[in-house]
């Protein structure tokens, strides 16, 4: 059809041609009367990528109505058939005689709602779905609505605000970051506390004397709440604290062990790594001072925010046309390709490698088509939709390591070059950019491959582990393996991401290869394991304090605007699409501090090494344990900083730059 019904004509109904339909197919055989060669549209449809999806918007049925054939028809008469006063033509049905003759039936509620009058066997599935389908339609045009009806102020809570509260985190931690780095570490030692006292109270352990009676004898004296003198706990959360079957005592009680080994022994590493966080503070320090001066390093991820939406946008439909396409079409294309194949003649191809090898047309479909033309139709569709997801994964990671680069090499050069005003840039962050497109686009899909193969291996578990779910229930060993590979590849990700942000921090650094620049990083790692190690964590802490906080304060304020001042009617739908834009600005935001910390971190190292941390400032150098920059000859080793041409910063002679 040329277009979509936007709503049922009773006096003209809408019919249109099943195009799957085809008496000599199987499908179409097996499914016999079940389908049909035509079909009237009974409900108003979207056009969405030439699929016509119905939708409804009324509830609350009242009676079932035939609307075709209408009153009038000599059909509908035959059975007894009276117009309904109040509608276009339809009549109520009241008995099986008319259902049987009635071919679109309506039912009379706030609106009204047309719909297929089926055989008894099959209504009940057909009217589900349809049911199913019409109301989540309706559904997604409520949300439309409510979205439409704010949305300027989506883009002000959902993206402007996050932007100016990711700027205002960035100043409070230039000034405050160590006030905020201890108070993480308190909390995280007292709740580490806690979790142990509870596991102590349930398991009703009694060490040292120390009873869990005694124990809630001080939570009563602390805090105030009522215990009687028979340990009647009347205030109910202490009560639901102490309450615990007898036979959970033992698991709480090796959960006290547990937690108090892990306890003490974070306090203890938390001590002997006091040294580390000061020179963590340092660059946390250093990395915020960054965006004083180079403010546009923060809205840079907006551009790789906007190709990673377009990408999974682009994404979506194709998993969509895949999805909703018919086998038999798979089987005509892969059929149609290997005519066209063998019907292509020799001097319109392409001579492969060297010599007298040259690819004909016969041979071309005999080696790349003899094993598609007898896979199944399903089978295809399979292939196709895991070839679009690994693309997708490729591209997404692609996207990411160009951003990732592009950030460090900006910063890289701020680092070094600071100091030095004739050397300044107005556009550091294009200008790495272009260095990153130049010379280094097969680093970054190299990377980014690595990547999107361990998540696609990972996507394959999930789907085996969906697939055997069944298997699993009854062979316990086969569970333990499923889970066991899925945890396996999860650290196996994890760890290659890992190394993979730092290797594309030395390709910044100095312009080397993907391969090259990981064993760089395997050394860097080794050779300062707990400064690494410290950092990682501190960043984490930080950026996940950033990423909870920023959404949940943007989508509370808009919540709160939404309800009270544009007093929308569902505020709930524009308020978590606001919860959804902050969490990704967000996190666009808080991967920069990252990027920033992990190059700052291994520039002042480099630094220190080769420079003697003549280029850190004295905050830096001071949390180094070196004299401040500006009292050990400052600019006596600025000519050891050599660039290459590509941004790139090596220590060495002329020629070892030229080699």
């Amino acid at each position: 059809m040329e277009e979509c019904p936007e709503a049922f004509d009773i006096q003209s109904p809408t019919v249109f041609t099943d195009y799957g339909y085809d008496p000599a197919s199987e499908v179409t055989q097996a499914l016999g009367d079940k389908t049909q060669a035509s079909w009237i549209s009974p409900l108003p449809t979207y056009d969405v990528l030439n699929r016509c999806i119905p939708y409804s918007e009324a509830d609350n049925v009242e009676a079932d109505f035939c609307a075709f054939p209408n009153c009038n028809a000599t059909e509908a008469m035959a059975v007894g058939a009276v117009c309904d006063p109040d509608g276009a033509g339809e009549w109520e049905m009241s008995n099986l005689e008319q259902e049987t003759v009635c071919v679109v039936k309506m039912a009379r509620v706030s609106g009204r709602v047309y719909s297929m009058q089926m055989a008894e066997e099959t209504s009940d599935a057909s009217e589900a779905l349809m049911e199913y389908i019409a109301q989540a339609a309706g559904f997604l045009n409520d949300i439309v609505s409510s979205l439409s009806q704010t949305a300027v102020f989506l883009a002000g809570f959902g993206i402007l605000l996050p932007i100016v509260l990711a700027f205002a985190y960035a100043l409070f931690l230039r000034f405050f970051a160590a006030a905020a780095l201890y108070t993480m570490m308190i909390i995280l030692v007292l709740s580490m506390l806690l979790a142990t006292a509870v596991c102590y109270v349930k398991a009703g352990m009694a060490l040292g004397g120390v009873t869990a009676e005694s124990v809630m004898d001080a939570l009563q004296n602390s805090t105030g709440v009522s215990v009687d003198a028979a340990l009647v706990i009347t205030d109910p959360t202490l009560a639901t604290l102490v309450s615990v079957e007898t036979g959970d005592k033992t698991v709480y009680e090796v959960g006290f062990w547990v937690m108090a080994v892990l306890s003490v022994v974070t306090f203890v590493a938390i001590l002997l790594s006091l040294p580390k966080l000061r020179m963590c503070i340092a660059i946390v320090r250093e990395a915020c001072s960054v965006f004083r001066t180079m403010p546009s390093l923060m809205l840079f991820p907006f551009t790789t925010v906007l190709f990673e939406v377009l990408v999974c946008v682009w994404c979506l439909i194709g998993a969509f046309l895949i999805c909703t396409s018919k086998a038999e079409s798979f089987e005509d294309a892969i059929a149609s390709l290997n005519s066209t194949l063998e019907g292509t003649s020799m001097s319109t191809l392409s001579d492969y490698a060297s010599g007298d090898t040259i690819a004909t047309a016969s041979d071309l479909s005999a080696s790349t088509m003899s094993a598609l033309s007898g896979t199944d139709g399903q089978d295809l569709i399979y292939i196709t939709a895991a070839y679009w997801i690994f693309g997708f994964l490729w591209t997404i990671q692609f996207i990411n390591a160009v951003a990732w680069t592009t950030m460090s090499g900006a910063v890289v050069y701020w680092y070094f070059y600071r100091k030095k005003k004739e050397h300044q840039t107005k556009l550091p962050i294009l200008e790495a950019l272009g260095r990153v497109l130049k010379y280094h686009l097969g680093s970054m899909a190299f990377g980014a491959l690595i990547i999107a193969i361990c998540q696609f291996l990972r996507l394959l578990m999930e789907w085996l582990d969906h697939q055997t779910k069944q298997m699993q229930e009854t062979n316990v060993l086969l569970k333990v393996v499923m889970k066991c590979t899925k945890c396996c590849l999860w650290c196996f990700e994890k760890t290659i991401r890992f190394v993979t942000g730092y290797g594309f921090v030395y390709v910044a650094l100095e312009g080397c290869g993907f391969c090259p620049a990981c064993w760089k990083t395997f050394k860097f790692i080794a050779s300062n394991l707990q400064q690494v190690v410290v950092n990682t964590v501190v960043s984490k802490l930080l950026t996940l304090l950033a990423m909870v906080a920023i959404p949940v304060a943007c989508s509370a304020g808009a919540f709160a605007y939404f309800e009270q001042v544009l007093e929308v009617r569902n505020p709930m739908y524009p308020t978590f699409f606001v919860l959804v834009a902050s969490a990704i600005v967000s996190n666009a935001c808080t991967s920069v501090f990252e990027c920033t910390i992990t190059t700052i971190f291994v520039c002042c190292f480099r630094d220190k090494d080769y420079f003697n941390g003549d280029h850190m400032s004295d905050e830096l150098a001071k949390a180094f344990g070196l004299p401040p920059t500006g009292k050990n000859g400052k600019g006596e080793k600025e000519e050891l900083t050599k660039d290459d041409g590509k941004g790139n910063f090596k220590e060495g002679e002329d020629d070892e730059l030229e080699s």
